[in-house]
């Protein structure tokens, strides 16, 4: 790699490109993603808090 600079040039392109895939806000999207699925699955299938027996 030191004395290719297509093979240089390819590498620094697929780092780039790995690179953004950890950025803050795709990091946070996902989490977003994940609560939301999370808590949506919650609702359908939690009892009413008015219909739980005492």
């Amino acid at each position: 790699m030191l004395h290719d600079e297509e093979l240089r040039k390819l590498w620094k392109r697929w780092a780039s490109d790995q690179v953004k895939q950890y950025s803050y806000q795709m990091i946070v999207d996902q989490y977003l993603e994940v609560y939301e699925t999370a808590y949506k699955r919650h609702a359908q299938v939690a009892e009413p808090v008015w219909a739980s027996s005492k």
